[in-house]
């Protein structure tokens, strides 16, 4: 296992939260997948689209579910929290190597 350490001086990057499987959250998963423009953050915090959700994600990007459908579905869901760094500047900025451990 790899043990990292991550500064807490990011002020400068662009952050975005998603706190709720909600429309916004929606709108940027489906926008991200389809490859259409979207906004760029450097660190993204939100709910995955994990095994729990993306069958609802994948049938309202076929069709089958309007976005109505799909946000009462995804309500129920509690996010699976993850954070995205999507900036290498970032990384290379704030991300510091500590140790290797053998499990």
């Amino acid at each position: 296992m790899n043990v990292y350490q991550f500064s807490d001086d990011i002020a400068a990057a662009t952050r975005k939260t998603f706190p709720a499987y909600d429309g916004e959250w929606l709108d940027y998963i489906t926008a991200c997948r389809k490859g259409l423009p979207h906004a760029r953050y450097d660190i993204i915090e939100g709910g995955i689209a994990d095994d729990r959700v993306f069958d609802t994600v994948d049938l309202y990007l076929q069709g089958v579910y309007s976005r109505d459908q799909a946000l009462d579905q995804l309500r129920w869901k509690e996010p699976n929290l993850q954070i995205c760094i999507t900036s290498q500047e970032v990384l290379d900025r704030h991300l510091r190597f500590i140790e290797a451990i053998d499990l």
